[in-house]
């Protein structure tokens, strides 16, 4: 990752993405680019339905907050 000059999004939570009957893991990554890294704003572990043993990862792509709020693009992963 560091050699493609790659960059891990996400922190540490106490909430899990991936949950099976042997347990509970965060093995779900949102990984991005030195040319995106500063727009990827608010991601989170979602508690949303999401058919699968996987929780949706949510984040949003675009201007900072202090930018009127204004994205280009939101995304669920």
């Amino acid at each position: 990752m560091a050699s493609r000059h790659l960059h891990i999004i996400n922190e540490e939570s106490e909430m899990f993405i991936f949950h099976k009957s042997r347990g509970s893991s965060n093995v779900d990554l949102i990984i991005t680019n030195n040319n995106l890294i500063a727009d990827v704003h608010e991601w989170e572990i979602s508690e949303e339905e999401s058919c699968s043993d996987h929780n949706y990862l949510k984040y949003k792509i675009g201007k900072a907050k202090n930018h009127k709020n204004e994205y280009n693009y939101q995304g669920i992963r």
